[in-house]
């Protein structure tokens, strides 16, 4: 897998000083679902899902998808996938105020920018 490091962020933008949001709601969890699957062509019938609120103890919302190796890699900073893949992804936009980290190469987390 490569990243693309001219896409690293150097600097605080306009949009990670945004004011976060307390909580990871049902619709900002879904935002960035759709944000994925859209930067990634997910098939409508394999795409991600967010898992129920209560789904671990971590705090957060996951958003897991087993149909596309080590997405989860790419989201902040997008690259290539590897595995024969040699498309480029750019970062997945997200909503204002919102992160992402990984959980493993096919689930991340969604968290307040705090």
């Amino acid at each position: 897998m490569r990243l693309m490091l001219d896409q690293i962020p150097t600097s605080v933008t306009e949009e990670d000083a945004a004011e976060p949001p307390a909580t990871i709601t049902d619709e900002i969890a879904e935002q960035v679902r759709n944000a994925i699957a859209e930067n990634f062509d997910a098939d409508p019938d394999y795409a991600p899902q967010v898992m129920d609120a209560d789904w671990d103890a971590e705090g957060g919302r996951v958003i897991v998808w087993e149909n596309f190796p080590d997405w989860a890699y790419l989201v902040r900073h997008g690259g290539a996938p590897g595995f024969g893949d040699t498309r480029e992804y750019p970062p997945v936009p997200l909503p204002a105020g919102v992160w992402v980290e990984v959980v493993n190469p096919m689930a991340i987390r969604v968290l307040p920018n705090r």
